[in-house]
């Protein structure tokens, strides 16, 4: 009975963990390379769950609820603007968003948003696509690299 309890304590207290603290996520696609995945197919990251998505910066790595998506689905992208900073783009890889509401090139997030995007910009479905993401859907930050190249 003791191994038991002891057992349903540690699945407990591994589950509170991974909803709550910090959880592990495998990244599987080619969007944020050479960051992620620049000699494997996949890669294996730690999570923070406990910092509040308006405590994110710029250049930080998040997890984020993917806006095409209508289940579950979670995309892993890098902030690269904030809240009333601007978004410019040189005609390389604007996407089909930035084409549609940028003016003379510049487009500033709104209030709430954030701007993510992937390393690899032929491969990321990110900002340029879907336009800002809002910081609610911010799921966490990505504090490391645990398994993959």
């Amino acid at each position: 009975m003791r191994r038991w309890l002891k057992v349903a304590g540690l699945c407990l207290a591994g589950y509170v963990t991974t909803s709550n603290i910090a959880t592990v996520t495998l990244i599987v696609d080619e969007s944020m390379q050479p960051t992620y995945n620049h000699h494997s197919s996949w890669s294996l990251v730690l999570v923070d769950l406990l910092t509040p998505a308006t405590s994110i910066g710029r250049g930080e790595v998040v997890v984020v609820r993917d806006p095409g998506e209508t289940d579950e689905g979670y995309i892993v992208k890098k902030v690269t603007a904030l809240a009333g900073e601007e978004v410019q783009w040189n005609g390389e890889h604007p996407g089909a968003y930035l084409k549609a509401n940028a003016t003379e090139g510049k487009y500033v997030v709104p209030a709430g948003n954030c701007w993510i995007e992937g390393d690899n910009p032929r491969k990321s479905v990110d900002s340029r696509r879907f336009g800002p993401v809002p910081t609610g859907h911010i799921e966490g930050r990505v504090i490391c690299k645990l398994l993959g190249k």
